[in-house]
């Protein structure tokens, strides 16, 4: 029974290390903007809609809710990478604290794309499409099949 646990624990390194260097291109390309997105966000919260007309309160909730979400993506993600990182350095031994860095992968997987999705145009370069949209939906397929993997571990 010990050699499955090793063999599984051993398979959720290798594809912890995989996904993070998956990873590496979009962290490269949209953590630059976390400090922009904090300031916006600062900013959204406390303008005065006070005396705007009905499209620009309704536009201000948008931005608004747009902003959270992006944020929600950056915190989810770099507890998504922390956590990676802890289960390929084999530091994170907790079932369910891999559970959770996997989970948090899936979750960035799926909803990087959706939200970057609105921005995607015909015009819109190719390589950015595959960095946005393509990689993500890689990490989400590696981060089930790891869930997969621990699953079948704890058994």
């Amino acid at each position: 029974m010990a050699t499955v646990s090793t063999c599984s624990s051993l398979w959720l390194r290798i594809l912890a290390t995989a996904t993070l260097v998956i990873a590496v291109p979009v962290v490269l390309l949209k953590l630059p903007w976390l400090h922009a997105t904090v300031q916006s966000f600062v900013q959204t919260v406390t303008e005065s809609t006070a005396n705007g007309t009905a499209g620009y309160i309704q536009d201000h909730g948008e931005r608004l809710w747009r902003l959270v979400a992006a944020l929600l993506l950056y915190i989810i993600g770099l507890w998504a990478i922390f956590g990676l990182f802890g289960v390929a350095l084999g530091i994170c031994r907790r079932l369910a604290a891999q559970r959770i860095a996997w989970m948090s992968a899936l979750i960035i997987g799926v909803g990087l794309p959706i939200f970057d999705s609105v921005r995607i145009a015909p015009s819109t370069d190719h390589s950015y499409v595959f960095l946005l949209i393509y990689l993500p939906i890689g990490i989400a397929v590696l981060s089930l099949f790891a869930l997969v993997i621990s699953s079948v571990r704890q058994r």
